[in-house]
């Protein structure tokens, strides 16, 4: 949690070059009604209320999920 929002576009770019398919595109779509368009945390209230602190990005942390589940 950055207090940064991440488009979906940003997700699929780390997403994909992590993962080397970079010959992959993103598709897309006509929104879904009631799906959350724009989103984004505040790290004091995540420290606040689950006592949490974030010590990875989110390119690394990516990185991190993609090596563990392809391992």
């Amino acid at each position: 949690a950055t207090g940064k929002s991440t488009s979906i576009n940003e997700l699929a770019e780390i997403f994909l070059s992590t993962t080397k398919k970079l010959n992959l595109k993103p598709i897309y779509k006509k929104s879904i009604p009631g799906v959350v368009i724009h989103n984004s945390t505040k790290p004091i209230k995540i420290k606040q209320h689950l006592d949490f602190i974030s010590t990875i990005d989110l390119k690394n942390g990516i990185k991190n999920f993609v090596n563990h589940y392809t391992s």
